[in-house]
């Protein structure tokens, strides 16, 4: 699977090659099935998808030629004969003067370099409100937040060469190959194509945009949930999340990310991936504080690695000092707590060990998804 396609020029700058490498792109979806399904049904699905692009590689490639020879002067009647297309259909290609829809369908790519980030950002969209590995033809969602709705239709506008536009909070588009695109991308190719920091970032912006939830403070805890009824979405999306160091709370039995404590709030600030502008105002307001929580995974780690070898060099750790050579400064009493379960190995010490909840997540969440 290449990167090739670019999207047609004009009319009359059509290049058969790149159209049939679009007619592929667009249609690879049909080669690999998805579901449950055995070995044999796999089989003969794959040669039904395989004999649906040839057939529609056959058709465009005649549009192709017969479209040119009614643009080079041949009249409609020769062309209609030549290629025994209806001679109706030649007229309305000559009254339009516009490419033919065969060929309009396939005027770009969905998979090209050009329009990834159009792609990624989309499937992101189109992921969140998937409840099944069913896709239906119509791509519509609903996006309250005028940046993000524009930032679809746009991204829907660059895929299909189509002007796409918003109705109230809407984004509506009928287009069979493009939603089998997106959940081919979402279940079976989704590595290949979002690699990069960037690009987890913008699936993950499209993956929040149709949520309204507000960042609220729960038991003396700020946070922010993201829900999906279908599983796979919610752990494409927590793999993102945590290649951006941002560590969520989840349960695979449940239908809910939990984004909570300062640190993961400032990762989806910092990331710009809140799709409410209001949740920006709250975390500036009261969340973000000048000087960082010193409960960060890498000062848990250093702070243990820290007491470790003092209590293996048959020392007594020095709290108080040990804290003060983190910025800013670690209590004691947090540093006993992360250290208990060293402490008890080396003395009679009995505090129980707690890890930060940032660090539980982050543990728990890299054995999930074996990162």
């Amino acid at each position: 699977m290449l990167l090739l396609a670019a999207p047609l020029k004009t009319d009359l700058e059509l290049d058969l090659d790149q159209i049939i490498q679009n007619v592929y792109d667009n249609n690879e979806w049909r080669l690999h099935p998805i579901g449950h399904i055995n070995d044999v049904a796999k089989r003969r699905a794959i040669q039904r998808g395989e004999k649906i692009i040839d057939e529609i590689k056959e058709n465009v490639t005649t549009t192709f030629f017969a479209y040119n020879h009614l643009k080079n002067g041949v009249s409609p009647k020769k062309v209609a004969q030549k290629f025994q297309l209806p001679y109706q259909t030649i007229i309305k290609w000559k009254h339009a003067n516009d490419i033919p829809n065969d060929l309009r369908e396939y005027r770009t790519s969905y998979l090209s370099k050009e329009n990834l980030n159009s792609l990624i950002f989309s499937t992101g969209v189109f992921a969140r409100s998937l409840t099944s590995s069913h896709v239906p033809r119509t791509i519509e969602r609903t996006i309250h937040f005028s940046l993000r709705r524009n930032k679809f239709a746009e991204s829907l506008s660059n895929l299909t060469g189509k002007q796409i536009t918003t109705k109230t909070n809407k984004v509506r588009h009928t287009n069979e190959l493009l939603a089998n695109t997106f959940n081919h991308v979402l279940h079976n190719v989704f590595d290949e194509y979002v690699k990069t920091k960037h690009q987890k970032r913008e699936f993950l912006k499209g993956f929040v945009s149709p949520s309204r939830v507000n960042v609220k403070q729960n038991n003396h805890r700020w946070g922010y949930v993201i829900s999906s009824s279908y599983s796979l979405p919610l752990e494409t999306a927590l793999s993102c999340f945590f290649d951006l160091g941002i560590y969520p709370y989840f349960q695979p039995s449940g239908e809910r990310i939990e984004v909570f404590g300062y640190h993961n709030l400032k990762g989806m600030f910092d990331n710009a991936l809140f799709a409410n502008p209001h949740n920006n105002k709250i975390f500036r307001k009261f969340i973000l504080q000048p000087n960082e929580p010193p409960d960060t995974i890498n000062n848990y780690y250093k702070a243990r690695e820290l007491v470790s070898n003092i209590y293996a060099n048959k020392q007594k750790p020095n709290w108080r000092e040990i804290g003060a050579s983190f910025t800013p400064p670690i209590p004691p009493a947090t540093l006993v707590t992360w250290s208990g379960d060293i402490a008890k190995q080396y003395t009679n010490l009995t505090t129980p060990h707690q890890m930060p909840p940032i660090v539980q997540n982050y543990e728990y969440l890299a054995t999930l998804l074996n990162k």
